[in-house]
């Protein structure tokens, strides 16, 4: 038995030490493809920095510091904080195994909704509140997206566009479904009832299914815009229903 503890000692301390003299530019053609361009690395291995990382929401910089435990699972591992879009901060457990799977774990993520201003509809919408990312796990590979489980959780929630309109307390609980995800639907206060799903395949096709009941506090104005943008299916239940692919929002 002391043998194969001093064989796993070495074999550990071999791993380590051959991943931290890789040098960084080594590790880049390891990224899925979609994160490779444009990426600027500083440091080491064991601690450095990535800047440039594009995302939906925006430029990512990350440091990492790399879990050398990690290694026995045949992964990069580190445990990351990050600036997403410049000033959106956050931290988690990120992993790099073979076929280049990216693994993000642990999640948590929390800013000002008015963050989004700039990412959705910008000059069009402006968001309230505060939003709060708790991911356990997600998966990225080969520009393909895997299935997400956690929760997203928007509180005093509002948008204005034309009008302001509350939705009070909204919350997403992601779920996997078929190596994709699903994100079911539902708020509480606000000016509308929210309860739905959207799902997200592997390849990127999404699919949103919501159903939408103004409240006593909602102002005729908000009822208005409901018979504008969704399919009434009573004098006061209407539905909303979009797909695409994230290709063609991003």
């Amino acid at each position: 038995m002391r043998a194969v503890g001093l064989c796993v000692l070495a074999t550990v301390v071999f791993l380590g030490t051959l991943v931290l003299r890789v040098p960084l530019d080594r590790v880049h053609p390891w990224l899925p493809d979609g994160l490779q361009n444009g990426l600027r690395f500083v440091g080491s291995v064991s601690d450095g920095s990535v800047l440039g990382v594009r995302t939906g929401g925006g430029p990512l910089d990350a440091d990492w510091v790399l879990q050398p435990q990690a290694l026995l699972r045949g992964q990069l591992g580190a445990d990351v904080d990050f600036v997403l879009n410049r000033e959106i901060e956050g931290a988690s457990r990120v992993s790099l195994g073979l076929g280049r799977v990216l693994t993000v774990q642990d999640l948590r993520l929390a800013a000002d909704a008015n963050a989004l201003d700039a990412l959705v509809l910008p000059g069009i919408l402006r968001f309230g509140g505060g939003v709060r990312l708790n991911i356990e796990r997600a998966e990225i590979a080969q520009s393909q997206y895997g299935p997400a489980v956690g929760v997203v959780s928007w509180s005093g929630a509002s948008v204005t566009g034309q009008i302001a309109v509350s939705l009070g307390d909204v919350r997403l609980t992601l779920t996997e479904v078929d190596g994709g995800t699903r994100a079911d639907i539902s708020n509480s206060g606000g000016e509308i009832a929210l309860s739905g799903t959207a799902t997200l395949t592997t390849d990127g096709a999404y699919q949103t299914d919501v159903v939408a009941v103004p409240t006593a506090a909602a102002s005729p104005n908000v009822v208005f815009t409901l018979q504008n943008i969704a399919q009434a299916e009573s004098a006061n239940r209407f539905r909303i229903r979009q797909s695409g692919t994230l290709a063609d929002v991003l």
